[in-house]
């Protein structure tokens, strides 16, 4: 059997596969951002949320809970780590409305970390 064999290749494939998606453990403490699942009580509304941006209705917080019911949450809710929301604060009322315990989260530590001003 050579090298390329139809059995060979397939696994050639499988741990190519494995080695470029893989992180090994210790680049996870260094990374910008980690991809987590905290539970909803955890999470608060940003200080300046309200001077930025417009309240959401009540109607766009049902229609975005049906999409999210039908389709998945498609985006993490990003925050910092003290669990101040930094993106996705009409995302967390939709999950909030359907009802969920835990959601998925993208916290910005290269936030914390450059010092910008989040009022953590």
């Amino acid at each position: 059997m050579g090298l390329l064999a139809p059995g060979r290749l397939a696994t050639f494939r499988l741990l190519t596969l494995v080695t470029t998606t893989w992180s090994p453990p210790m680049l996870l403490k260094t990374r910008k951002a980690l991809r987590m699942t905290w539970p909803i009580d955890r999470l608060s509304l940003h200080p300046k949320q309200k001077q930025y941006f417009a309240a959401h209705t009540r109607e766009r917080i049902v229609d975005l809970a049906q999409d999210i019911r039908a389709n998945g949450l498609q985006e993490r809710i990003e925050v910092t780590p003290k669990g101040r929301i930094l993106s996705g604060w009409g995302r967390f009322l939709a999950v909030q409305e359907l009802g969920w315990t835990e959601v998925p989260v993208l916290v910005r530590h290269d936030l914390v970390a450059k010092g910008t001003n989040l009022r953590r």
